[in-house]
C-alpha cells in the first residue's frame, strides 16, 4: 500500500489538508498501534481506532480515487485526528491486519463478525469475537463485554467496536427470533450493511432491507382461469419468522419477507392444488372488480394476453332533462371513461362496445355514491322531479357536478331583485324589478311577482331565462304598498291627473324623487303652498279671512284638475262660505234638514246672483229645478226618497254638507248618494271620522273611488295620511281664527249623596259580577250587556229617576246644575244646555219650571226650530236653551250664548265638540265657558279620562285607528275602582 501511486497521491493530499498540530497527533496515533484495518479495496479503505477508556471505536473510511476522507467521530476538524493517524499508519505500515496484532502484548486481537444461522425453520443472528486461529461466541450483551473499560479493569477494548454494533445488540435484546417479523429484519438488515463480514453457511452473504412480497399469479387454462399464490422471484429458502434467502448469478442475499395479505381462507385455497377458480363468463368481473380490489393487498402477475385496463377513477355524471318552465329531471349515472365506456348498474359493470375494461375502484365507487347521496340526495340509475323553490336551489347545488343536457341554464340563480322606480313622460310612476347585472322581469309578469311574494315564494323568473330572489327586504317593508299601487295604477287609467299625484305620493312613500313637474302639485295639494289664484264671481259678496282664502284657492285647484275633495274645518270656520265662493251653476247641496234654511241664507247673503230652489217638502220637480236654477238644496233624507230622479241629472258640482252622515257605506243614503252624477263633489264635516275609519271611506267612495284601499290591504297610519291628506283640507280654530274670543274648558264635579251612592254601588257590583261570570263561563262576549250596565251606572250619576222603577224630585248633580244656573244667569250670560237623554232634559225643565226660570228647547220632536234659533239668537225671550246632543249638534249657530253646560259627558270628544261649536264660532264677541258636569269618583271621571284620549286620535283625522270603544276600554269602565 505504501508503494501505492493511488495511495501517495491521497496521502499527499491529506497531509496538505491537515491543521499541522492535528497531522502530530495523528503520527504519535499511529505509532500507539492502535488502528485496525476492517475492510480493503483498491477503491476503498475502512478502518477502526481503539481508543483507551472509550467503548466505541470510531470508524474512518478512505477513499483513494476520490481523494476523499470521512469519520464518525464527530470531531470539528476535517480532517480529524483518526483520519490522519490511520492514514499514517497505512503509510508506515503500522496498521493491523484483521485478526492479526495482540493486546496488551496478551494474545491476538479480536473481530467481531455476524453469523446468520438455520435452526429448522427459524433464521437466527449469532455474533461471534474471531482471530485467525480461534472463534467463539460473544457472551452476553456487547456492553457487559466491552464493560471492563468503564470500571478501569482494561485500558483498551478487547476489539473495535463500531456504533452499530451497539444498535444491533439493542435490537437482539426482548423479542425472540421466532417472533421476528419481516419489519425486525429490515431494521437489523438495514444497520448489518455497514458491517464489514456477514456469514452463512461457511461463506460470506449478502443482507438487503428490502422487503420481499408474495404475488397472486394468475393462470389461463380453457375452463377458466386460476388464481395461485407464488412466492417472489428468486427465493430459493424461506423462514417462518418472515425472511428469505434470495440467490441470483451465484450471490446469496437475505431479504425481509413480508406476509401475503390475504385472509386465512384466502391463503388456503390460493394455496391449493388447484388455487381459486373463475369461469371464462367471470372474466370482466374478475379482470376489471376482483383483481384491482387484489392488487390493491398484493401484487398480482396476469397472463400476457390478458385484457387491457383502463386505468381510470370511477366518476358520477348527471343527467338533465328539462320539463317545463318551472321544472325539470334528473337521473345520476356511475361509470368509468370519458366520456363513460362502461356503467356501473346494480353494482355490475356494462361495458359499451369494444371499449376498454376499467380496473374497477369498489371503494371509490362507494365514496362517489356516498357523495351523491350526501350533497344531492340522489341514488345512480334513480330520475327525481324537481320544481319550482326546489328545482332552483336543487340547480345551484349541480354547479359542483358534472352535468349533461340542455336547459340548465333557465334555473340558474341570477342574484337578487332591485325594485326600480321611474316615471313615464306623463309624470306616471313605473314600477320595475332587475337584478344588478341587469336582467329584468317582464313588466307583464310584475304583478304575478307580488302574487309570488304573498305565496311565500323566494324565487322569481327572469325575462330571457333564469330566476333571481325576491328582494325579501324591501317587500316585507313595501310590498304592501307596491301592490295597491300596481293595482291603483289600473284603475285609475282613465284618471290621469289623480294618477300623478298618486305615482308622487307613492314615489315619496317608496324614499323615491319626486320630478319637478309634480313637485308643484305635490306642493299645492300636501302643503296648501303657490295655489294659483282665484277670481271671485261677479255676484261674491263678502270678505274672506287668509284661511278662507287658502281653502276657497285649495277647491279652486281641485275643480281645475277634476278632482274633488273634504274640506274638513272646525265647525265655525266658514265651510259654507268658502264652498259657495266656488259654486257655480248646476250645483247641488244635500244637508241635514236642520240647515237647510240655513242654506238658503247664506247663499242669498254671499251669492246673491244664484238662483236658488229648496226642494224639500210637497211636490218636488227635479228636472224643472235643475234647468231653472243655479243651485239646488235638498235634504238627506228626500234625496234618498227622490234618487230615481236625481241620479239621471249631470251636475256641475255636488256638495254634502255634514257629509259624516254617509258614514256607513252600507246606509241607504250612501248607497244612493253614490249613484249622484258629479264632475265636481265637496264633502263638508267638522268631524268627517266619528268613530272609525270606515267612516272616511265611505266619504271617499262618493269623492274619489279611485284612491280606496283594496279591501284585502292592512294600511298603517302613514299609509293612510300620505293617501288621503291632499284631498281633506282640515284647520282648527287654534290655528287660524285668531280673531275668535277665548274659549274656556272646565269640569264642574258633585259628590253622590248616600242614597245615590248605594243605588251607583248596587249598579256597579252586579255589572261586574256579570262581567266575571262571563269570563269564567268562557262564552262569547256581548258588548250590549256591557253597554247596558254603562248606562245604568251614567243615569245614577245622573238622577235616579232616569232609572227603571226609581223617583227623586233632585239628585246631586241637578243641585249642582242649578246653583251654576244661578251663577250664569246672574251674570248676564245666555246658556246651552246639553244632555244625551230627552228624559233628564224633562227633570231640567221642571226643575227651571218650579224655579220660574224661561226657556228655550230644541231636540228631535221640535218642528219649529228655526224660529226658536231665530228668537234665541236675537235675545229675545228666555236665556237658557235646553237641547239634547243629538238635535243641536248640527247645523245650527247660536253664538247668542257664551256659557255651554254638558250634563252628561260621553266618551266621543267629537260630539261634545260639535255641540260646544253651537256657540264657539264665527260671529261669537264674548269668551266662551264649556262647563262639563260628573259625579266623583264614577264612572264618569273614566269616561272623562278616556275622552281625552280619544281627543288626540280625532284631531288626527288620519291617524288610521279606530275612535270606537274597543272591548277592553267598554271593559275597563266598569272593572274594579
Amino acid at each position: 500500500m505504501a508503494n501505492s501511486s493511488a495511495f501517495d497521491t491521497f496521502y499527499a493530499r491529506l497531509q496538505k489538508a491537515a491543521l499541522t498540530a492535528v497531522w502530530t497527533r495523528g503520527i504519535t496515533l499511529a505509532r500507539q498501534q492502535k488502528i485496525l484495518v476492517e475492510k480493503e479495496t483498491t477503491a476503498e479503505i475502512v478502518l477502526r481506532v481503539r481508543i483507551a477508556g472509550k467503548p466505541v471505536s470510531p470508524k474512518v473510511t478512505l477513499w483513494l480515487k476520490d481523494e476523499d476522507w470521512f469519520c464518525d467521530c464527530g470531531d470539528g476538524n476535517d480532517p480529524c485526528v483518526h483520519v490522519c493517524g490511520s492514514a499514517i499508519a497505512l503509510k508506515q505500515e503500522l496498521a493491523e491486519k484483521p485478526s492479526t496484532g495482540t493486546d496488551d502484548k496478551s494474545g491476538p486481537t479480536p473481530r467481531l463478525i455476524y453469523r446468520l444461522q438455520a435452526r429448522e425453520k427459524i433464521l437466527e443472528l449469532h455474533r461471534i469475537l474471531k482471530t485467525d486461529t480461534t472463534e467463539w461466541p460473544l457472551p452476553g450483551r456487547l456492553t457487559e463485554v466491552i464493560g471492563g473499560i468503564q470500571s478501569g479493569r482494561r485500558k483498551e477494548p478487547l476489539f473495535a467496536a463500531a456504533q452499530e454494533d451497539y444498535q444491533i445488540d439493542s435490537l437482539l435484546i426482548g423479542t425472540p427470533f421466532y417472533l421476528w417479523t419481516a419489519d425486525h429484519w429490515a431494521r437489523l438488515f438495514k444497520i448489518l450493511k455497514e458491517t464489514p463480514t456477514v456469514e452463512f453457511d461457511g461463506e460470506t452473504v449478502s443482507v438487503s432491507r428490502l422487503v420481499l412480497e408474495s404475488h397472486v399469479e394468475v393462470k389461463k387454462d380453457a375452463a377458466g382461469f386460476r388464481l395461485f399464490l407464488s412466492d417472489p422471484l428468486g427465493v430459493n429458502r424461506k423462514f417462518e419468522n418472515q425472511v428469505a434467502l434470495k440467490e441470483k448469478d451465484g450471490e446469496k442475499t437475505f431479504q425481509p419477507l413480508a406476509p401475503a395479505k390475504v385472509s386465512p381462507q384466502e391463503r388456503l385455497r390460493l394455496t391449493s392444488p388447484t388455487g381459486i377458480f373463475y369461469s371464462a363468463s367471470e372474466e370482466t368481473r374478475l379482470f376489471t372488480q376482483i383483481l384491482p380490489e387484489l392488487e390493491k393487498r398484493i401484487p398480482v402477475r396476469r397472463p400476457s394476453d390478458s385484457p387491457e385496463l383502463l386505468q381510470e377513477p370511477p366518476r358520477i355524471e348527471i343527467e338533465f332533462d328539462t320539463e317545463s318552465e318551472f321544472s325539470f329531471s334528473v337521473v345520476a349515472h356511475l361509470g368509468y371513461g370519458s366520456p363513460f365506456s362502461a356503467y356501473i348498474v346494480n353494482g355490475d359493470l356494462l361495458r359499451i362496445g369494444d371499449a376498454p375494461f376499467p380496473a374497477r375502484d369498489l371503494a371509490e365507487e362507494l365514496k362517489q355514491v356516498r357523495r351523491l347521496q350526501t350533497e344531492l340526495h340522489l341514488k345512480p340509475g334513480q330520475r327525481v322531479r324537481f320544481e319550482g323553490r326546489d328545482a332552483i336551489e336543487f340547480q345551484q347545488r349541480l354547479k359542483a357536478w358534472k352535468v349533461m343536457g340542455k336547459g340548465q341554464s333557465q334555473f340558474d340563480l341570477e342574484g337578487t331583485l332591485l325594485a326600480q322606480l321611474d316615471f313615464d313622460e306623463e309624470g306616471i310612476l313605473n314600477l320595475s324589478f332587475a337584478t344588478a347585472g341587469g336582467k329584468k322581469v317582464s313588466n307583464a309578469n310584475t304583478p304575478e311577482l307580488f302574487r309570488a311574494w304573498s305565496r311565500g315564494e323566494s324565487y322569481f323568473p327572469l325575462a330571457g331565462g333564469g330566476f333571481a330572489r325576491l328582494p325579501q327586504d324591501w317587500m316585507t317593508k313595501y310590498g304592501a304598498k307596491a301592490r295597491e299601487w300596481l293595482r291603483l295604477k289600473d284603475s285609475l287609467k282613465k284618471e290621469p291627473t289623480l294618477l300623478k299625484i298618486r305615482s308622487a305620493q307613492v314615489a315619496q312613500t317608496f324614499h323615491g324623487t319626486v320630478p319637478d313637474r309634480l313637485a308643484l302639485l305635490k306642493t299645492q295639494l300636501e302643503e296648501r303652498k303657490q295655489l294659483p289664484e282665484w277670481k271671485p264671481p261677479r255676484d261674491f259678496v263678502g270678505d274672506l279671512r287668509d284661511y278662507q282664502k287658502i281653502g276657497v284657492q285649495w277647491l279652486n285647484l281641485l275643480k281645475r284638475m277634476g278632482l274633488s275633495g273634504l274640506l274638513a274645518d272646525d265647525m265655525g270656520l266658514g265651510k259654507t262660505l268658502q264652498t259657495l265662493a266656488v259654486v257655480e251653476a248646476k250645483s247641488l247641496v244635500i244637508t241635514p234638514t236642520s240647515v237647510l234654511t240655513n242654506w238658503k241664507d247664506q247663499a242669498k247673503k254671499f251669492r246673491p246672483g244664484l238662483k236658488v230652489e229648496v226642494l224639500h217638502v210637497g211636490d218636488r220637480d227635479w228636472e224643472g229645478a235643475f234647468k231653472r236654477a243655479d243651485l239646488v238644496i235638498t235634504s238627506y233624507g228626500i234625496l234618498r226618497q227622490d234618487i230615481k230622479q236625481v241620479e239621471k241629472l249631470e251636475w256641475n258640482t255636488i256638495i254634502l254638507d255634514e257629509s259624516q252622515t254617509i258614514k256607513n257605506r252600507e246606509s241607504l243614503i250612501a248607497s244612493a248618494i253614490r249613484r249622484l252624477q258629479g264632475q265636481f263633489k265637496i264633502a263638508l264635516s267638522g268631524t268627517p271620522l266619528e268613530n272609525r275609519m270606515s267612516d272616511l271611506l265611505s266619504q271617499f267612495e262618493f269623492l274619489l273611488p279611485g284612491i280606496l284601499p283594496d279591501p284585502d290591504d292592512d294600511l298603517k297610519a302613514e299609509d293612510w295620511k300620505s293617501r288621503f291628506a291632499p284631498f281633506i283640507l282640515r284647520r282648527k280654530k287654534s290655528e287660524v281664527a285668531r280673531e275668535l274670543p277665548a274659549r274656556t274648558e272646565t269640569t264642574l264635579y258633585c259628590e253622590l249623596s248616600e242614597e245615590e251612592r248605594t243605588i251607583y254601588d248596587t249598579i256597579l257590583a252586579s255589572a261586574q259580577k256579570e262581567l266575571q261570570a262571563l269570563a269564567d263561563s268562557e262564552t262569547e262576549f256581548k258588548p250590549l250587556a256591557v253597554l247596558e250596565a254603562i248606562l245604568r251606572l251614567r243615569q245614577a250619576c245622573c238622577h235616579p229617576s232616569l232609572l227603571p222603577g226609581r223617583k227623586a224630585l233632585s239628585s246631586s248633580k241637578l243641585d249642582l246644575f242649578l246653583d251654576a244656573l244661578d251663577q250664569s244667569l246672574s251674570e248676564d250670560h245666555r246658556v246651552l244646555v246639553f244632555s244625551q237623554w230627552t228624559s233628564f232634559l224633562n227633570i231640567i225643565q221642571e226643575a227651571l219650571d218650579r224655579k220660574g226660570i224661561e226657556y228655550f228647547r230644541i231636540d228631535g220632536s221640535t218642528q219649529n226650530r228655526g224660529a226658536i234659533v231665530e228668537k234665541f239668537q236675537a235675545k229675545t225671550g228666555a236665556e237658557v236653551l235646553l237641547m239634547s246632543l243629538k238635535a243641536g249638534g248640527v247645523g245650527l249657530t247660536l253664538t247668542a250664548a257664551d256659557h255651554v253646560y254638558i250634563l252628561d259627558p260621553w266618551w266621543n270628544p267629537a260630539a261634545e265638540a260639535q255641540a260646544a261649536d253651537r256657540a264657539h264660532r264665527i260671529g261669537q264677541e264674548r269668551p266662551v265657558l264649556i262647563q262639563r258636569l260628573a259625579a266623583k269618583n264614577t264612572i264618569e271621571e273614566r269616561i272623562l279620562a278616556l275622552q281625552e284620549a280619544k281627543k288626540e286620535l280625532a284631531e288626527s283625522v288620519l291617524e288610521g285607528r279606530d275612535l270606537a270603544l274597543s272591548r277592553d276600554e267598554l271593559v275597563s269602565l266598569i272593572k274594579s275602582f
